[in-house]
């Protein structure tokens, strides 16, 4: 059991609100324990599964299609390092109760106004969680568009309408209400407008890392499933506006599936300059209602028609696909294993080393409960968390410092510097002559060594010394 962290304040917001409220809540109600932490963020991916399957029972009325992307959407999960605790399936909750209140159905009359307005609000909370949440928001483009463009008839030649086109005075609701639902949020929250801007300046300050075209290769390769499945949707869904009269009756699958495709490509414009891979996590739900969706009518139109055992059979066949492509390399997840090799050596579980294990208790009998603990390399926050400190830094999150001298000696009273255990991301930006260096600056600036540990070097602030900085941790 893990003692409460130390109120942390304003030592937050490099996320929107969303996400520390979620966390907050879930502490009063299961405490600080690490496995109850854990437990509730399991049923937060277990909760998006059901979403997932719930939109596509709306959409496809199949049972076993709707358990097939269950499943997929689990399995996507996994491989986009959806088991690590991120923040992006927290945000997708908001937005599948969203996309389940919609439906696809016509935003006219009185109903129309009622499902604009859960729309408009489940988008208005996407946001409040994610920044890049808003991204998923940008699927509304696609209601915007005239249904002239949507819906032609090849035969006449002619523009027809889809019956019950939305009114314009009811797709104003959705960006209203969704803005209104995210300053209620941000009101509620207490901070002012400063969570805001922090969390938009963080996203600016993020280290920049390859190109559009290498970091989508680079996801492209992390599923070959979710590759295979965006191809064939958008070839299905080219053959099907060539072959097919489009009458303007309306399917509401047509539409989810176009609310989820722009969704889609525009989150893809994160990867522009990072390769990070549970970035792909807000699309992921997209992606797997969209597949199934055009897979059921499009490529197996009479799916519904076929009895239950081979409704069952064909289900089965396509969740194993997923779970077998891609499991013969390394790093990927096959039925026998349940968490890539690269997330269990090292991320979840690397405060359980045992020698790592065994230097935290040690700090939590040195270090005073609450102190302002600066750690080093600063990727490793969790210290906080495990240890009962603070962070350093004013608003708490930092996982890079660029340059020693951009330190803040005057703001901490304690350093933890690592000097084993750490993986392959850490030594390229922190090595041996880093380590050195720390040491050296610390000497100078009025700390000493309190203890060696095994991984890890403890100091403390000398009583005598009055050094400070100018400046503090670089993003």
């Amino acid at each position: 059991m893990v003692d409460a962290p130390a109120s942390v304040s304003l030592q937050c917001y490099q996320y929107f609100p969303g996400v520390y409220a979620f966390w907050r809540t879930a502490m009063r109600i299961v405490g600080f324990d690490l496995a109850h932490l854990q437990s509730v963020y399991l049923a937060v991916l277990i909760l998006n599964g059901l979403l997932v399957g719930s939109v596509l029972m709306r959409l496809i009325q199949s049972r076993s299609a709707a358990v097939f992307g269950v499943i997929w959407y689990w399995v996507l999960c996994s491989r986009f390092q959806g088991l690590e605790g991120i923040a992006e399936p927290i945000a997708t909750v908001p937005f599948l109760f969203g996309l389940l209140c919609w439906g696809g159905r016509a935003l006219v009359g009185a109903r129309g106004v009622l499902r604009a307005v859960g729309l408009g609000v489940a988008l208005g909370l996407t946001v409040y969680v994610r920044q890049q949440a808003g991204l998923l928001a940008l699927g509304t483009v696609w209601l915007l568009l005239p249904a002239a463009l949507r819906h032609r008839n090849p035969c006449s030649g002619k523009w027809t309408f889809l019956t019950g086109v939305p009114d314009w005075r009811v797709l104003l609701l959705l960006p209203l209400t969704a803005s209104v639902m995210f300053g209620v949020a941000l009101r509620a929250e207490g901070q002012g407008w400063e969570p805001l801007q922090i969390g938009l300046a963080h996203v600016g300050s993020y280290a920049t890392r390859g190109d559009l075209i290498g970091n989508l290769y680079t996801i492209a390769r992390t599923d070959e499933s979710a590759t295979l499945a965006l191809f064939l949707c958008l070839g299905a869904l080219a053959w099907r506006s060539r072959s097919q009269n489009l009458d303007g009756v309306e399917q509401p699958w047509r539409e989810v599936v176009g609310f989820c495709a722009i969704a889609i490509v525009a989150t893809l414009w994160q990867f522009r300059t990072r390769p990070y891979g549970h970035y792909a996590l807000l699309a992921v739900p997209c992606l797997v209602i969209a597949s199934v969706a055009v897979t059921s009518h499009v490529l197996l139109p009479h799916w519904a028609s076929y009895g239950k055992r081979r409704q069952w059979l064909m289900g089965l066949v396509l969740a194993a696909v997923p779970l077998l492509v891609g499991s013969w390399r390394p790093g990927t997840l096959a039925i026998w294993r349940v968490i890539p090799d690269r997330q269990v050596t090292y991320r979840p579980l690397w405060h359980r080393q045992p020698d790592i294990t065994r230097d935290l208790e040690q700090i939590r009998q040195i270090v005073p409960h609450g102190s302002s603990l600066l750690v080093l390399p600063p990727r490793h926050r969790s210290i906080h968390y495990l240890t009962g400190t603070r962070s350093s830094r004013h608003r708490g999150y930092g996982f890079r410092t660029r340059s020693l001298e951009e330190l803040s000696w005057a703001t901490f009273g304690w350093v933890v510097l690592l000097t084993a255990g750490l993986d392959e991301t850490d030594l390229s930006i922190w090595g041996a002559e880093q380590i050195e260096d720390a040491v050296t600056a610390l000497n100078q600036n009025g700390f000493r060594e309190e203890v060696r540990l095994k991984t890890m070097l403890v100091f403390q602030r000398r009583a005598d010394s009055t050094e400070s900085s100018q400046s503090s941790i670089g993003q």
